[in-house]
């Protein structure tokens, strides 16, 4: 699944790149590099963690509606499908 980085972030870290590129420490571009790397991770985790939110989001919203969108019971429906979701991941 391709990843959808913002251009601005996209051009300011080719920016920080070609900057990181002139260094001539080789200890300061491998710290440079390190950070680059462990933001990228960051970044990677958090959308993940972000489209599986949406995902429980949108199943939670379906259940509600299939049960006749009861009141009070918003915390049954998004366990439910975080049960759901995890289980369809294992499998």
């Amino acid at each position: 699944m391709k990843s959808r980085i913002p251009a601005t972030w996209n051009a300011r870290s080719t920016k920080r790149a070609a900057s990181a590129s002139r260094v001539n420490d080789p200890t300061t571009y491998q710290r440079l590099a390190a950070w680059v790397d462990e933001l990228r991770r960051r970044l990677q985790k958090g959308l993940a963690a972000r489209r599986a939110r949406e995902r429980i989001r949108i199943r939670a919203h379906e259940l509600w509606e299939q049960h006749g969108r009861p009141v009070g019971r918003d915390e049954e429906f998004w366990l439910q499908a975080e049960s759901e979701l995890s289980e369809d991941r294992s499998e």
